[in-house]
């Protein structure tokens, strides 16, 4: 019986240090996972840092893309008013080109009816100084007759 409590004695100290050796290998496992875990950490905080970092730089960007857009759009009715502005100066200069075109096209009527006016007149005075020499001849005809 000695003997068999010895044997149970000695099998439960290697079944301690067995038990022990396992709870030095858990301990360095646990210490080990728990430096994963703080690296794991860490670098679950680097990456949260640069997300943040990141979707501030993208509302920026937004930001930016909105004040474009606001300035590109200024510009564009800036322009669609100069455009409206020529168009309107463009149709206003069409219609004095057009009341000159008239202007012209009425001078030029007149200027022809006045042409014809002055061949008529010129015509009557080359009349009038015909029978004005042929009096001016009958006169001096009658003169010379007069003297003989």
């Amino acid at each position: 019986e000695l003997e068999h409590a010895r044997e149970r004695a000695r099998k439960a100290e290697e079944d301690r240090n067995a038990l022990n050796l396992k709870i030095l290998d858990l301990t360095g496992a646990k210490e080990e996972a728990k430096g994963q875990l703080i690296r794991s950490d860490k670098v679950c905080s680097e990456l949260l840092e640069k997300i943040k970092e990141r979707n501030a730089a993208v509302e920026l960007m937004k930001l930016e893309s909105k004040e474009l857009q606001a300035a590109e759009r200024s510009r564009i009715e800036s322009h669609q008013q100069k455009v409206q502005e020529l168009n309107a100066e463009i149709t206003k200069l069409n219609m004095e080109c057009q009341q000159l075109r008239q202007q012209e096209s009425e001078s030029c009527k007149a200027k022809e009816v006045m042409e014809e006016r002055l061949k008529g007149k010129d015509h009557q005075l080359q009349s009038q100084e015909v029978e004005l020499q042929r009096g001016v001849r009958a006169v001096e005809d009658a003169k010379v007759e007069g003297e003989r």
